[in-house]
């Protein structure tokens, strides 16, 4: 996947997810408590990586952009927002 698409999938997500009313939040706490947050947390959360994740590809940092993008994806995917088909697609060239 080149830059360009990486950023673009993660812009895709930010702005998805702020017309959806989600705000960027980052974790306060990476404890496994983070697992009872709800999933508004989780999306206020992933809405923030991709802000950070995009500073990453700006940064030449592709793999660690790639890791959370299949964070961001995974996240997306059990809070019911998109089907695997869907994400996939998102990624594909």
């Amino acid at each position: 996947m080149t830059a360009e698409k990486l950023i673009s999938v993660f812009e895709f997500y930010q702005d998805y997810l702020k017309k959806s009313g989600i705000k960027s939040s980052q974790y306060t706490s990476y404890d496994s408590r983070a697992f009872k947050l709800s999933p508004i947390k989780h999306l206020e959360h992933i809405a923030w990586m991709c802000e950070t994740a995009i500073t990453f590809v700006n940064e030449g940092r592709i793999e660690k952009a790639m890791r959370w993008l299949g964070f961001i994806q995974g996240v997306l995917f059990m809070t019911g927002w998109f089907t695997l088909d869907e994400l996939k697609n998102h990624s594909r060239p």
